[in-house]
């Protein structure tokens, strides 16, 4: 292999070495979930938490994925609520 990759994988390989360390996180919050990247996520959720008079708790973290944030908001976006907000139920976060 001499080393070269397509643009999609050279982004992917950026992404990967830039997000290294954060965590991919699935807050619910009522009827919605955020899909967010922290390299603290239960500092996140504290955060969350403070601002949200509905509460929050963490459905799912993926270690060291937070990479993927921007390809899983892109899965659903048709579910999509506001900010990194979505209308989703904890079965559609199954084959993440």
């Amino acid at each position: 292999s001499c080393g070269c990759y397509g643009a999609e994988v050279a982004r992917e390989l950026i992404k990967k070495t830039h997000n290294r360390g954060q965590h991919l996180y699935f807050i619910r919050s009522g009827p919605y979930i955020k899909i967010g990247r922290a390299n603290k996520v239960n500092l996140r959720l504290t955060q969350i938490r403070s601002m949200n008079p509905f509460g929050a708790v963490l459905v799912r973290c993926i270690e060291n994925e937070g990479y993927r944030e921007h390809s899983l908001h892109e899965q659903f976006k048709d579910f999509h609520h506001t900010g990194e907000w979505f209308l989703l139920k904890d079965e559609d976060l199954r084959e993440v």
